[in-house]
């Protein structure tokens, strides 16, 4: 499902068929330098990804507080997706 789209990028949101993974997907203007994660975490930071672009984006849980997250250089284009701000280089 297309969860958000910022800086050129679509982000699309899926789970596995036995429901126990979150998967990230990030799909740039040129679709073959696409990356994604899953993770079967299920509160908090739920993963991090990045591509061959080095952009990173993080998922987090429902109600995750990413107040600091965001003031360490991350937007939120989402409820529980934030990516780098174009002010920061990608945050670790």
């Amino acid at each position: 499902m297309l969860a958000a789209e910022a800086g050129g990028k679509k982000y699309f949101l899926g789970r596995s068929t036995d429901g126990k993974n979150t998967c990230l997907i990030a799909v740039p203007a040129d679709p073959t330098l696409w990356n994604s994660g899953c993770s079967d975490a299920t509160e908090g930071e739920l993963l991090r990804t990045s591509g061959p672009d080095q952009v990173t984006a993080i998922l987090v849980a429902d109600g995750y507080n990413t107040t600091e997250l965001e003031s360490s250089g991350w937007a939120k284009i989402q409820g529980n997706i934030l990516v780098p701000t174009s002010k920061t280089e990608a945050p670790s």
